[in-house]
């Protein structure tokens, strides 16, 4: 091709690339993931194996992991130990679930909950709240968690929890 055959084909890919956010905007985006049945989409209830993990892109959690491997803050904005045993998350105001209701103490509190239950400790992430003792909603935005024994990974851990 033409130098400048080549450069009107890169203006044209510029100017159709430029076009996809407007003309995207009211998309909706589908993601189609082998693995979903039986949980049906359900980040507690489902495996999916290989190297690229969809639901990290889907489910937010309290906290990720940043490539340096330091925790940062996601849906929790800070927290704290209070003691061994004992750990107090702030969260982040004004966030709420695709079907309105908010994301708040008490829907930590829910999913928690529910991994401690019979039907969550089946799944691998119910394993994973074998050692939280109790999860509390001390106000709308801030939830205290008290584990079993000492976690001091505890934190880190939290990038599981949404």
């Amino acid at each position: 091709m033409k130098p400048c055959g080549r450069r009107y084909l890169v203006l044209a890919v510029v100017a159709a690339l430029a076009a996809l956010p407007a003309a995207a905007a009211d998309k909706v985006v589908r993601i189609a993931v082998g693995g979903w049945t039986p949980g049906l989409g359900n980040p507690y209830a489902s495996m999916v194996s290989g190297t690229n993990h969809p639901y990290v892109g889907m489910f937010d959690a309290l906290t990720f992991l940043a490539s340096d491997g330091t925790v940062e803050p996601a849906l929790a904005t800070s927290w704290q130990a209070d003691n061994s045993t004992t750990w107090t998350f702030k969260l982040r105001p004004g966030i709420s679930f695709v079907n309105g209701e908010p994301m708040n103490a008490a829907a930590v509190v829910a999913m928690v909950d529910w991994l401690k239950s019979q039907d969550g400790q089946r799944f691998f992430l119910g394993s994973e709240a074998r050692n939280i003792e109790t999860v509390i909603a001390a106000d709308d935005l801030t939830v205290v968690f008290k584990t079993k024994s000492p976690m001091s990974f505890f934190r880190a851990a939290s990038v599981c929890w949404t």
